[in-house]
């Protein structure tokens, strides 16, 4: 005689549907974190060039500890101050001038680059 058990029908159907729910809640968490990140980073500098520097002419609410100013610059100023002696949980305001900036620059909000220019010498 054979003995041929197996997972009665029943069982089968709960086990997939809640194999279905947790994938479809996975995809839910994973989504709506996707979408409520990128709304809540304001993520907005405008500038414009000038001979060796940068002037901030729009923002949006951004801290200067979050703001990467990457490139070919070794002692770039803010407002006439060192960037190592610039209080860096002031926000970035219109009229704020970043400068003695060199050769290609790349500025970086969040790990995001929002801005690059190439500074001829």
């Amino acid at each position: 005689m054979r003995n041929d058990e197996a997972v009665s029908a029943v069982i089968g159907v709960i086990l997939m549907v809640a194999i279905t729910v947790s994938i479809a809640a996975t995809f839910y968490v994973m989504m709506n974190g996707m979408l409520s990140s990128s709304v809540d980073m304001p993520q907005n500098i405008q500038f414009i060039p000038e001979k060796n520097s940068l002037l901030v002419v729009e923002t949006d609410e951004i801290m200067w500890k979050d703001v990467w100013i990457l490139g070919n610059t070794t002692a770039f100023t803010i407002n006439g101050k060192n960037y190592t002696e610039w209080n860096q949980n002031q926000t970035v305001e219109a009229g704020d001038l970043i400068d003695n900036l060199h050769g290609n620059i790349r500025i970086s909000i969040h790990g995001r680059m929002i801005y690059q220019y190439d500074f001829i010498r």
